[in-house]
């Protein structure tokens, strides 16, 4: 008898040491890996899983036959070229998305289709562009043996690819700043890589904002039927319009967060100071502006002559930084301090209202939410209208939810894989089938509780249905 208890506690104690080691390792897979950890598809996906889900997407849904891994060189570290694989995957993700336009992605899964026009090749424009005003990247894409680039051959088109595309490399390189601060192996390389992706994504900016002005200016001079069909391409113009917007934002944010990189650097003992546009660390300067790339600066200036800020706001695109102080666009988000935790928030689809986006820290223990009705920055309310695609995608933790009577759009997977909720109350009246996203509240399960205006009681429990939530999960009316 005595034998035999033996045997079921050394059984026991064998199964307790299985469950710790899968508890742990599982404990593993959700941590980001660290800076020196190896280059694979999976440690990729595992940070922009954590850190920038529009890169993620990117990199998911690119359609490109490569593997993910091929910007990276044999010296290169996990976080060198995160920016790269975001901006390569964009490219691919336009032109394998769609077979007749090119599909150009505006942020939360969301994507812009743009027709192209008849164009005539950039060359011919640029060889009109003086030579102090030819930059580094001039070459590349606009000088000789650029005849097979699309910043070309497409013309204006082309030209805005890569602006998209670097936008979302400098996106990457901004979300990746939490992910600097957090991990544990960080040292002063880190924070030079970080400054020189930022800026180099940066100054791409002002490269092809100059491109494409000029590429206009030319067309309507040289090719006026070519210039009035781009002007009438309303798809195209909206969507140059809105990423403009988020871009500079981006880069207002950027500089922003230079004087609190000086103090992260000089906590870990080195000399850091950020004077006049330079961050220097060590005495060695990493340029922001003036001196790490060829020409930085120049393109600004100019673009902030009359010149070409009287033809920004002709094309409706004009937004100086002054204009995006709060940050506020489409695809730049703000942080917002709530119960605790900082929140994103974005511009809704209709550019008036925001959307919720999620916590910051997407490994967040919090289990309750409550969306506020409307956010007020820089003494400007705005009404708080949708909750954006995979705003809350995975958060296990969550039990308790509140959406208030403002809402009236759910995105795509806004809360696929919430688990643990047990609690939703929605106070809106105002959702309709084709403003609740595919599969927003698949996997919360069949214990869930959800809460609803009285009149909307079968509508609802119908419609949410659809999006994923389980069949046996009870839809009753809110009682006050």
């Amino acid at each position: 008898m005595e034998s035999r208890v033996k045997k079921y506690r050394i059984r026991l104690l064998s199964l307790l040491l299985m469950l710790l080691i899968i508890g742990s390792s599982s404990f593993q897979v959700l941590a980001a890996p660290g800076l020196n950890a190896a280059v694979t598809k999976e440690n990729i996906l595992a940070i922009l899983d954590t850190y920038d889900k529009d890169g993620a997407y990117l990199v998911r849904n690119s359609g490109s036959p490569n593997p993910v891994t091929e910007w990276w060189g044999a010296k290169d570290r996990l976080i060198d070229k995160m920016d790269t694989v975001v901006h390569e995957s964009f490219h691919y993700y336009t032109y394998y998305k769609h077979d007749k336009a090119d599909a150009f992605y505006i942020g939360s899964q969301r994507t812009s289709l743009i027709y192209q026009t008849p164009v005539f090749r950039s060359s011919l424009m640029a060889a009109k562009i003086p030579a102090s005003m030819r930059t580094f990247r001039y070459d590349t894409y606009l000088g000789e043996g650029s005849a097979k680039m699309a910043s070309n051959a497409q013309g204006i088109y082309g030209l805005f690819n890569e602006f998209t595309a670097y936008y979302w490399g400098m996106h990457t390189a901004l979300a990746l700043y939490d992910y600097y601060e957090k991990v544990d192996d960080q040292d002063i390389y880190v924070w030079q890589r970080y400054v020189t992706n930022c800026t180099n994504d940066m100054m791409a900016y002002e490269e092809f904002q100059y491109y494409m002005l000029q590429y206009l200016q030319y067309a309507k001079k040289n090719y006026p039927k070519v210039y009035q069909s781009i002007l009438l391409n309303k798809e195209f113009m909206s969507t140059w319009q809105l990423i403009n917007r988020a871009y500079r934002a981006q880069i207002e944010e950027y500089t922003a967060s230079l004087p609190k990189i000086v103090e992260n650097i000089s906590r870990q003992g080195y000399h850091a100071l950020y004077e006049d546009g330079m961050l220097y660390i060590n005495e060695k300067g990493a340029g922001v502006q003036k001196t790490t790339f060829q020409g930085a600066g120049v393109l600004y200036r100019e673009l902030s002559t009359g010149k070409y800020t009287s033809l920004e706001k002709e094309l409706g695109i004009t937004a100086g930084l002054k204009d995006i102080g709060t940050n506020v666009s489409r695809m730049a988000k703000i942080k917002v301090k709530m119960g605790g935790e900082l929140h994103y928030f974005e511009l809704s689809s209709n550019g008036k209202n925001l959307a919720y986006a999620g916590p910051v820290n997407r490994l967040s223990k919090m289990t309750s939410l409550t969306i506020p009705k409307a956010i007020e920055i820089s003494g400007r309310k705005y009404k708080v209208t949708e909750i954006a695609a995979g705003a809350c995608e995975k958060m296990k933790k969550l039990k308790l939810l509140f959406l208030p009577d403002t809402i009236t759009e759910i995105g795509e997977k806004a809360f696929s894989g919430c688990t643990r909720l047990r609690k939703i109350e929605i106070v809106s009246k105002k959702l309709k089938k084709k403003k609740i996203g595919k599969n927003a509240f698949a996997g919360i399960g069949k214990n869930a509780v959800i809460f609803v205006p009285k009149n909307k009681v079968k509508n609802y429990r119908s419609l949410m249905t659809a999006r994923g939530l389980h069949r046996k999960a009870k839809v009753r009316a809110i009682v006050h």
